[in-house]
């Protein structure tokens, strides 16, 4: 059985295969069947051979109900670092786990996850750079038609007749600037 859980006042299966009934229809449990909660606290991940056995869990309703033996649980974090829900293996059967294997495996995906993470991140701020790029380009092209236009507005303006009716009120302007 796979499930992937949340928690707040009851555990909630966002998939699962294998969830005995009624839970499999349900798709939650009371926190009293949460293994969850031992992840979520201690942000780490939780490892139960035989969960009948082990005294973290033997007493949670889901060994009964659920038939949870053999438990794995890795915590799914944020960005940030905080838990935000965890992944989960349960077998009704008891399972030798080599932990070493299994930790430095955590630890493989740990590292992969956190260059994921950062890959996006920069993949982001690309992206945030690229429509400042764009922007800046498209505020370049405007003042170059602006440019341009009052270029040739300014060479129409000199091509006029000093007595243009245009150009009169202009260059009596710049003669009597000059003279101050």
């Amino acid at each position: 059985m796979q499930t992937v859980s949340s928690l707040a006042d009851r555990q909630f299966f966002r998939s699962q295969i294998g969830l005995p009934a009624p839970y499999a229809t349900l798709r939650h449990t009371p926190l009293n069947h949460s293994f969850c909660q031992h992840v979520v606290a201690a942000e780490d991940t939780l490892l139960v051979r035989d969960a009948r056995a082990d005294p973290r869990v033997c007493d949670n309703l889901a060994v009964r109900d659920l038939n949870v033996i053999a438990y794995l649980e890795v915590p799914l974090r944020m960005p940030d670092g905080s838990v935000l829900g965890s992944l989960c293996a349960i077998d009704a059967e008891e399972r030798e786990i080599d932990e070493i294997t299994l930790r430095l495996d955590i630890a493989k995906h740990r590292e992969l996850q956190r260059s994921e993470m950062r890959e996006r991140e920069l993949h982001r701020g690309m992206q945030a750079s690229l429509a400042n790029v764009e922007t800046l380009v498209e505020m370049s092209v405007n003042m170059a038609t602006n440019l341009k236009t009052f270029r040739d507005a300014m060479a129409r303006w000199r091509r006029l007749p000093m007595n243009s009716t245009m150009q009169m009120p202009f260059r009596n302007l710049v003669s009597r600037k000059a003279s101050n």
